[in-house]
């Protein structure tokens, strides 16, 4: 669950969908009392997160007092939780119907956290689509894959040459459900690896334009050699990985580059707009059905609770190209 800061005593902000928060019945702004019978006032935010991790326990019971000051037992049940890589996902222009989802990170979850991002977008309205690998540095190559093949209806995804072997990772038959979606990949410096693969798929076959900055460029595969007579042990590139187009993602493969991929509009930021943009993206969106108890539990507090999104000259650009208006590019230098 997400906390309001500051609080005394540990007041809820809301809930995560599918975490035990959730499946307890925690509401927005519900204010812990007591934990197993132990009063929580007083206790600094340190004290009061160890009491909910419940080292050893398989249900918690608290005290909680609902904004309309009704108190109430709700049981918790603790268990590990893994962090979603699909944080955020919005219909940022309802008028031309243009989702949004911001991808954090590649998972072997990353596919299906998208396809239900992108079927709850489709309920609402969107016939569009910005995917957001900004300050992504990768992860699980198999996820990027299974993500560029909803768009790619045929040919390569990404292959990796090398000493031993070749390995060609190819679109697949009948997968490309989403391939109809007009799209926007947005990338930075700090999108790396799995978040290139993707990019650079997307960019080679047409199926999306790529807006932003410049991408990091770690496209090389490197293996640890062991040499026990002379005890002691050698990373070694072993492969490269290429776009479907032979694009070589490894920045050191030519003297001189120190990039990825090249975005198709070319949008740069200063260091404070970057910081800001990466502070935003690397929050929890709240669940859309959760939205109207958050606006009011604002209104009543009379304090802005979720944050207001910076600008974004990177989204704006996206969203310009969806109007019809041509927001770049700019020179690279």
């Amino acid at each position: 669950m997400i906390f309001r800061r500051p609080t005394e005593h540990g007041q809820v902000l809301f809930p995560l969908v599918g975490t035990p928060a959730w499946e307890a019945g925690l509401r927005v702004g519900d204010t812990f009392r007591a934990i197993d019978g132990e009063l929580v006032e007083g206790l600094d935010e340190e004290a009061f997160r160890e009491r909910l991790r419940a080292s050893g326990k398989d249900k918690l019971l608290v005290r909680v007092q609902a904004l309309d000051g009704v108190e109430r037992d709700v049981e918790l049940r603790p268990r590990v939780l893994l962090d979603p890589t699909v944080r955020h996902e919005a219909l940022v222009d309802e008028t031309r119907g243009v989702g949004y989802i911001c991808i954090r990170s590649f998972t072997h979850r990353t596919a299906e956290e998208f396809d239900a991002a992108v079927e709850r977008l489709r309920a609402r309205g969107a016939v569009a689509l910005i995917i957001d690998v900004r300050n992504n540095y990768g992860g699980v190559l198999d996820a990027a894959v299974d993500i560029a093949r909803r768009f790619v209806r045929k040919g390569t995804i990404v292959s990796s040459e090398g000493r031993v072997e070749n390995v060609v990772h190819s679109a697949v038959r009948g997968a490309a459900r989403y391939a109809e979606l007009p799209t926007v990949v947005l990338i930075d410096g700090d999108s790396a690896s799995a978040s290139e693969v993707l990019a650079g798929a997307l960019q080679d076959h047409r199926v999306a334009v790529v807006v932003g900055e410049p991408t990091y460029g770690k496209g090389m595969l490197q293996t640890i050699r062991t040499f026990p007579s002379f005890g002691s042990r050698a990373k070694v590139t072993s492969a490269y990985y290429y776009s479907p187009s032979k694009r070589n993602f490894e920045r050191t493969a030519d003297e001189g580059r120190d990039w990825g991929i090249l975005p198709d509009v070319h949008v740069p930021v200063d260091d404070l707009t970057r910081r800001r943009v990466t502070s935003h993206l690397s929050r929890y969106d709240p669940p859309a059905e959760l939205m109207d108890e958050l606006r009011a539990f604002e209104a009543r507090e009379g304090v802005p609770l979720l944050g207001v999104p910076p600008d974004d000259p990177q989204l704006a650009a996206a969203l310009a190209l969806f109007a019809g208006e041509r927001p770049g590019p700019t020179a690279l230098e």
